[in-house]
């Protein structure tokens, strides 16, 4: 005798089968139940109740409260069915009845509703449990499951940070589907080869709950984080403004979000547009201010058209025409004779000339400064042009070139170098033509101690880049052009744009503030980077965009871009490359001294190989 309740009442409805009940003190089995006890010839009184599972002879049924989690392959239309016409007529479908367990029933109308199957026959739900029990086809939870469980949740929550940080919100979402599919497959895998019954739900609410909080934590956090992007820009429009860059500057201030302050600043930027004579610019600045919700003042907008054809961008009246190409008919220099064209520096031409005193070849930098600068600035800056240019010349190191002269040419101004044989450092920095990882980090190390050399005797490079370092024939490395950064780098220009390319430049020295020896070591991290990768780690759209990303953004990895770069030399350019000047080294020096470690292990390293190889 045993009950016939074939389902749980519980929740998850129809999930399980009550293999026991209370009844009179004691507890009635299920008819299933009882009927593979009789099968088995186990009598009620040996059957063990134990925790989690029931001992029924030699057969172990897994449980959960007494109840018995019905297998999603529970089907009671797959049994075997007979009639009793044909049990009776046909002797060997008795003979296949041998040994099995029969269930002689009627079969009606729906009586029961499974997980499943919503309607299902009482008799052949009983057979279905039955057989279940018989072929020891059991779902069961072991007690280390729900940790196992709860680890799988956190390594997909984990993921799914990851994959959000390192390669944003959409293959974010990606991986989140993914997950959704991993549970699902992994929990019927399980389900059909092991018996374990996963908690597959759990995992799909907790891995759900996880990513909307996740999205809602960035939406939450980007107004935070747009605010002091906004910030940050202001702060560099706000600098260019102060030094004069009102095109630099009106590009940062059009990045902020167009609260009250940043068109207030805008304003004013309309008005010294318009003191300067730049009518198309400043009327731009207004009508940007007019645009965006205005401020009162934006009213005094002076009404008259742009007229027709002017492009905003287009250079005014009152500025600089293109110059021409500096000296490019001359003969000599000074007392230099001209010999030929070496190229173009940054403020002007290069070329090869002759020392007819000393019979010697020299190197000579031409620049003309009434071409780049303000009438009222020129004897200043070639007052300190000359000035630092002396001090550079005092410089006495193999790595450092030789300064032999210095002077004016009517309207140039020249400086007489040590005439170098070989190819600057562009050259090789770029992808193709890079040099191997042991001679980079030598070269970068012998650059190092001769900037370190040059901080001793109180003189800062400012512009260490590849175009002003040389590598000789004969494998020596030079590095040029010090004291000019220097000279220039307090002035402004007719046009009001930066000199050269900002690619090296420091933080503090695109900010405008106090720079120190450790501006070159950003810029030799700088040039670490390109030599190792063959590209620069900051990039923009313009000048604007690339001068945020060197003061407010993170480089990328070297070694997501190189993957022969050694874990120490990331190391290295990270420090190097910190944006604050206390996280960096202290010396170019002691960059030099790390650098110097590095290429004796890879020189080690290349030894090894090269010895197991010969071997």
């Amino acid at each position: 005798m045993g009950h016939d309740r074939l389902v749980s009442r519980n929740v998850p409805r129809g999930r399980s089968h009550p293999l026991l009940l209370p009844c009179d003190g004691g507890l009635l089995p299920s008819f299933p139940l009882r009927m593979a006890m009789t099968f088995y010839r186990v009598s009620p009184a040996s059957v063990e109740v134990r925790e989690r599972e029931l001992v029924v002879g030699d057969r172990v049924i897994p449980h959960r409260s007494a109840e018995m989690i019905l297998p999603l392959g529970v089907q009671p239309g797959d049994l075997p069915r007979f009639s009793l016409l044909q049990i009776l007529e046909n002797p060997s479908k008795r003979r296949e009845l041998n040994g099995k367990a029969v269930l002689v029933a009627r079969l009606g109308t729906p009586q029961a509703t499974t997980f499943s199957s919503p309607q299902v026959q009482g008799p052949l739900l009983t057979a279905a449990i039955l057989d279940a029990l018989l072929e020891g086809r059991f779902l069961h939870r072991p007690p280390y499951l729900p940790w196992v469980e709860l680890g799988a949740l956190l390594l997909f929550m984990t993921l799914l940070v990851f994959f959000a940080r390192r390669f944003g919100e959409l293959w974010s979402l990606f991986l989140f589907g993914g997950v959704i599919i991993i549970i699902a497959v992994g929990t019927l895998v399980l389900h059909a080869t092991a018996g374990l019954w996963v908690r597959a739900l759990c995992l799909f609410c907790g891995v759900t709950i996880f990513y909307l909080l996740m999205s809602f934590k960035r939406l939450l956090f980007m107004d935070t984080a747009l605010r002091r992007s906004g910030d940050a820009r202001r702060a560099l429009g706000l600098n260019f403004e102060r030094q004069g860059l009102l095109d630099l500057a009106f590009e940062q201030y059009r990045s902020c979000p167009p609260d009250r302050e940043t068109l207030q600043r805008i304003y004013h930027l309309g008005k010294e547009y318009e003191r300067r004579g730049k009518r198309s610019r400043a009327l731009e600045a207004f009508e940007y201010v007019r645009a965006s919700g205005g401020l009162e003042e934006a009213e005094k907008i002076k009404s008259t058209p742009i007229p027709a054809g002017e492009r905003l961008m287009q250079p005014e009246a009152g500025d600089a025409p293109p110059r021409a190409e500096a000296s490019a008919d001359r003969r000599t220099v000074g007392r230099y004779r001209i010999v030929g064209r070496l190229g173009k520096g940054t403020m002007g031409l290069v070329y090869k000339g002759l020392d007819p005193k000393l019979n010697r070849p020299v190197a000579i930098k031409t620049i003309r400064f009434s071409d780049e600068f303000d009438p009222e600035q020129v004897q200043e800056i070639k007052e300190r042009f000359l000035r630092e240019a002396e001090i550079a010349g005092r410089l006495s190191h193999p790595a450092i070139v030789t300064i032999h002269d210095v002077g004016e040419d009517r309207d140039l101004t020249y400086m007489a170098m040590e005439y170098l044989e070989g190819k600057d450092l562009s050259h090789y920095a770029v992808k193709g033509r890079l040099l191997p990882l042991q001679a980079v980090v030598d070269v970068v190390a012998r650059v190092a101690e001769a900037v370190d050399y040059a901080h001793s005797q109180e003189v800062i490079h400012r512009d260490i880049k590849p175009a002003n370092i040389m590598l000789l024939k004969n494998g020596d490395v030079k590095v040029t052009d010090f004291g000019i950064a220097k000279a220039i780098s307090s002035s402004r220009t007719k046009t009001g744009v930066i000199l050269g390319t900002p690619n090296y430049m420091s933080p503090e020295q695109i900010m405008g503030h106090r720079v120190d020896a450790r501006t070159d070591i950003f810029s030799l991290g700088v040039l670490l980077f390109q030599l190792l990768t063959g590209r620069l780690p900051f990039h923009g759209e313009n000048l604007s965009k690339l001068l945020y990303a060197i003061t407010q953004e993170k480089h990328p990895s070297v070694k997501a871009l190189n993957p022969e770069v050694p874990r120490a030399c990331e190391q290295i350019i990270d420090k190097a490359l910190a944006k604050r000047p206390s996280d960096r080294f202290e010396s170019a020096g002691a960059m030099a001294h790390y650098l110097r470690i590095l290429h004796d292990k890879i020189e080690e390293a290349m030894r090894d190989r090269e010895g197991r190889g010969a071997a």
